[in-house]
This record gives C-alpha cells, structure tokens and sequence, in this order.
C-alpha cells in the first residue's frame, strides 16, 4: 500500500504535495517555541508522512483533515488561538498539529498520582 491509498479506495483526493521545503521553517520554529531549539522538526514531517501521507488534502473516513490530520472539534478550538484559517493550508495545519501535540506533551508528562499509573 503506497501513502495515500487508503484514501484512494473511498473516492477521495490522493494529490499528494509533499512535506513543502516551505513549511521546514514553519516547523523548525513552531517546534523550538514548543519544545526548544535542539528538537528535531523531521518528527513533524515523520508524523505527517504517517498521519496523511504528506497529503494537505487528506481527509479521514472520521473527518479528520489535512497534512496532519486534525479533528474538527480540536480545529475549531485551537484555530482562533494561534488566528490560522484553514485546515487545509500547509502553514496552518502544521501550525495546529504541533500545537495540539505540544498540549498533549504537557499533559502526559505532567507527575501523576500513584493511582493513576
């Protein structure tokens, strides 16, 4: 199965654009405001590849959209925030992947108690 074919076999758009040389420093800083400047911003394209196929045009049979396939409901609540307008464009849908994966960071890295280990 190449990237994209699972898309492919539902009728929906396989144009796949690639990870554009564009969007590197888009990732590079959103990922050193996030994580600091020594993390690596291939881990982004890395999920992209496995999220979309580096497809900006993706969309998942749950609705999930764009290169790295947010939700709707956690678009609609991070897009005002970061004042990005569309899943669909590369710059705002990376922008949005990392962010939330930032937010999720925090929360599993947080201590936990004994009990919920």
């Amino acid at each position: 199965m190449k990237p994209g074919d699972h898309w492919a076999r539902r009728g929906e758009s396989v144009k796949n654009h690639g990870f554009p040389p564009a969007s590197i420093p888009i990732s590079r800083s959103i990922a050193s405001h996030y994580f600091g400047a020594d993390f690596d911003w291939r881990w982004w394209k890395a999920q992209a590849i496995a999220e979309s196929g580096l497809n900006n045009e993706a969309r998942s049979w749950c609705g999930a959209q764009g290169l790295m396939q947010i939700m709707p409901g956690t678009w609609e609540g991070i897009a005002p925030k970061l004042g990005v307008t569309s899943p669909w464009l590369v710059k705002d849908n990376i922008q949005a992947g990392i962010t939330y994966d930032a937010r999720m960071w925090a929360i599993w890295k947080a201590p936990r108690p004994q009990v919920e280990r």
